[in-house]
């Protein structure tokens, strides 16, 4: 199948793909991409497995074919049936079919900071580069990674340690973040502590 068929192909089983043998009364997955639940991507197994010319690059772009695709609402759909796998690849997965994609850095960016108290508790959101936001917490906690760039700061968006999406954070992200640590460098969010001094893992 040609990759542009696939694409087209991977949108239209977002949509429309019925749920699952056994797994009862999932809705579509273009439901849950229009609430903001993300789908159940990790208990998708489909047995058509491929390829596609997807890459998310490390501004947080997406491109197809060499062509930026422009329309947040794809992005969007594509960035809620994101996977990784147990061998570090990014795959959009669907009950249907499992297609593996290239990403440069993480497969999201944090663009935006905000801190917000909550019963005298700090909370600190981010908004990622698809429009989710995501609160630091023990589930989504901000660390660092290194690269050829050097270490960087990101937050675990989904998945476990072993499986994390990422979202790196930019640089007025990070001063922002900064802006909120003790002399030990240390901020909080949801009763958890994060050092801005780690050295990448």
């Amino acid at each position: 199948m040609h990759t542009a068929q696939r694409m087209g192909s991977v949108a239209a089983m977002a949509r429309f793909a019925p749920p699952p043998p056994g797994d009862g009364a999932l809705d579509a997955v273009l439901a849950y991409i229009d609430g903001n639940i993300a789908p159940p991507v990790d208990s998708w197994h489909p047995q058509h497995r491929g390829t596609i010319d997807i890459s998310i690059r490390a501004d947080g772009s997406w491109w197809h074919e060499g062509g930026e695709i422009k329309r947040p609402a794809m992005t969007r759909l594509f960035s809620r049936i994101l996977r990784r796998e147990a061998d570090g690849s990014h795959v959009l997965v669907t009950p249907a079919e499992l297609l593996r994609i290239e990403v440069e850095d993480a497969a999201f960016t944090a663009v935006e900071m905000r801190a917000e108290l909550w019963d005298g508790e700090q909370l600190l959101l981010f908004r990622l580069s698809n429009g989710e936001n995501i609160l630091a917490d023990a589930d989504h906690p901000i660390y660092w990674r290194g690269g050829d760039a050097g270490a960087r700061p990101y937050i675990r968006v989904r998945g476990d340690a072993a499986r994390p999406l990422e979202a790196r954070l930019t640089r007025s992200c990070y001063y922002a973040l900064a802006e909120r640590a003790d002399d030990a460098g240390v901020v909080w969010s949801a009763g958890q502590q994060f050092s801005l001094l780690e050295t990448a893992r």
